[in-house]
């Protein structure tokens, strides 16, 4: 989660002006968290209610997403969703859109087996994403996460995707210069992906990302969830994305509970 908070707020500021390079400021004070980070926290409050429950998981899932929509609706959420979350439809409306792959993160902290963390990812995108390629989108984010828990190596992760979801036959250089912004998860998941198992450590994965272009919080988000899996995150990333959250009373609640469900209390403050 901590990882795709960083790359949301790093990315905000980008999305819209894009800037090619590695060179740029990281989480200045008017970066800002959007809908990533929203609909990030949402779904691990969803998992937390849940206890494990499958039946409950859908149902939480909506709930919650509706209810941080109506404490931060101006975040930057897509129309569609806009309507879904304002509406009393709990209905799915097939988007192929980014939005279900960058939301699962903390998916795979709540899965006992690979094939549980994908089922998961599956209810959760599904809720509105019912899309083939939004639900692959989302399945494909929180398996690799899944698998770096579990120690196996960036070629071991490479391979499961590009047999069950993408063929990552390009390289960020290659496609840079001429690629542009797309929410669509087919443009767009598959680019932060690569940004991940092209980085050399959690810093090098985000000025990857953000050199990339495109939906660049999206892309960003992605890339460090799965760098978060894997790397140290620095301590003054730490410590700096923490100063956006803090004062957001359920954000940083729902924050706080996951990491002591990670056993993980370095990121969080006194409060923990």
């Amino acid at each position: 989660m901590l990882g795709a908070i960083i790359g949301d707020i790093t990315g905000s500021i980008y999305e819209f002006s894009n800037v090619k390079t590695k060179e740029f400021l990281i989480m200045p004070s008017y970066a800002y968290f959007t809908d990533d980070t929203i609909l990030t926290i949402a779904v691990t409050k969803a998992l937390f209610e849940s206890k494990g429950n499958y039946d409950l998981i859908k149902i939480n899932s909506i709930k919650e997403m509706k209810h941080f929509y109506s404490l931060y609706p101006d975040r930057g959420f897509g129309g569609k969703f806009s309507e879904w979350a304002k509406s009393d439809i709990n209905k799915p409306y097939g988007s192929y859109g980014n939005g279900s792959s960058m939301r699962t993160s903390s998916i795979a902290y709540f899965s006992h087996s690979l094939n549980e963390c994908l089922e998961l990812a599956k209810i959760v995108a599904s809720t509105t994403h019912n899309s083939i390629e939004g639900i692959k989108g989302a399945q494909a984010v929180s398996g690799c996460i899944y698998l770096l828990l579990n120690k196996k190596s960036k070629e071991e992760v490479k391979r499961f995707v590009n047999k069950n979801f993408y063929n990552l036959d390009f390289s960020i250089d290659s496609i840079r210069d001429k690629y542009q912004f797309s929410e669509r998860t087919n443009d767009s998941v598959p680019q932060a992906l690569e940004c991940f198992f092209e980085s050399k450590d959690f810093l090098d994965c985000l000025k990857l990302s953000i050199s990339l272009g495109g939906d660049s919080d999206t892309i960003c988000s992605i890339a460090l969830s799965l760098a978060e899996a894997y790397y140290e995150i620095p301590e003054d990333l730490q410590n700096r994305v923490l100063q956006f959250i803090e004062n957001e009373r359920e954000i940083y609640d729902v924050f706080c509970d996951f990491q002591k469900h990670i056993g993980i209390t370095k990121y969080a403050h006194d409060s923990l």
